[in-house]
């Protein structure tokens, strides 16, 4: 199956043109439309648009639209480097995060636990207030730093879902280039279908053992 792009159209020289030798001897405004002419048939040629055919195979289309295990894992690379740029938390920063889910959890519910033991080591009385306060701020953080938490989990499965979009951002790119429709695209599978069960039978018959 072939997309055929377009031809290159020969052009046409236009007729009706004066000959030179025979201007010479004319007057000078035989000799001005000779010139005129020849001016014109040079724009006509140099504005022309021109066509050019460019056949693509089933094979071509693939090497377009598949990538190469190298080119796959450059892809990754890439996308996980923006991601830890961007998007996605350190060890450092994820052993934070639950260290800060921790104390909390320890100012939220265990503030009176924590008062007392104050009191006991420092000797500071602190009120339930200021635990409380603290408490909210260091769960403002923790929620504000959940979506890089969740995305350093799922960095894998996103990295997945990148590499699937990309495929096929690339394919519907070719495919748009070389205006190939869904149709076009069912038909050029189907073709290659038969393709393959003709060739398969033809295998089976000329791997058969000869008949005696």
């Amino acid at each position: 199956m072939s997309s055929v792009i377009g031809e290159q159209q020969p052009d046409q020289a236009p007729t009706g043109l004066v000959d030179v030798a025979d201007a010479r001897s004319a007057d000078p405004a035989t000799v001005r439309e000779v010139f005129r002419a020849r001016h014109r048939l040079a724009v006509s040629v140099m504005e022309r648009p021109h066509q050019y055919t460019v056949v693509y195979t089933l094979g071509d289309i693939h090497r377009l639209t598949s990538l190469s295990h190298d080119e796959r894992g450059a892809i990754r690379k890439d996308w996980h480097a923006w991601h830890r740029r961007y998007s996605r938390l350190g060890a450092l920063g994820v052993g934070l995060w639950l260290a800060g889910a921790v104390a909390a959890w320890a100012l939220w519910f265990r503030t009176a636990s924590i008062a007392d033991v104050m009191q006991r080591t420092l000797g500071l009385a602190v009120s339930d207030g200021w635990f409380i306060g603290l408490a909210a701020v260091v769960t403002l953080g923790l929620l504000t730093a959940l979506p890089a938490l969740l995305a350093t989990m799922s960095a894998f499965a996103l990295s997945d879902s990148y590499l699937r979009g990309y495929t096929d951002g690339l394919t519907r790119g070719v495919h748009s280039a070389l205006h190939i429709t869904p149709e076009v695209e069912q038909e050029m599978w189907e073709e290659l279908c038969r393709a393959e069960r003709l060739d398969a039978s033809w295998r089976r018959v000329t791997d058969a053992p000869p008949q005696t």
